[in-house]
């Protein structure tokens, strides 16, 4: 029973070609089902990208943090003198 025009129209070729006609539905089905299986996969691809992308936004803003309150702490403590040299060396090792 058909379902929709579609179907209806795919019932009239089927008739007027034949065997080709129900060659061609069968790749039309096999067809249907390719292109359902890809779209749930797309979904699932779609959903791990999402996933890794809040991740990474994420982990770079919680990163970001510390290293900027540690990069405020040895600016001060470049008005130290005496710590000039370690804060130098500090600075090289955290600059990103």
């Amino acid at each position: 029973m058909p379902k929709n025009d579609t179907d209806i129209t795919l019932m009239i070729k089927q008739y007027m070609l034949g065997e080709k006609g129900e060659e061609l539905s069968s790749y039309t089905t096999k067809l249907e089902a390719c292109n359902a299986e890809l779209k749930v996969d797309n979904a699932g691809l779609e959903k791990e990208v999402n996933t890794q992308k809040t991740l990474l936004d994420t982990m770079t803003h919680d990163l970001r943090g510390p290293l900027t309150v540690i990069m405020g702490y040895l600016e001060l403590l470049l008005s130290i003198p005496e710590a000039e040299n370690h804060v130098n060396i500090a600075y090289k090792e955290v600059d990103f």
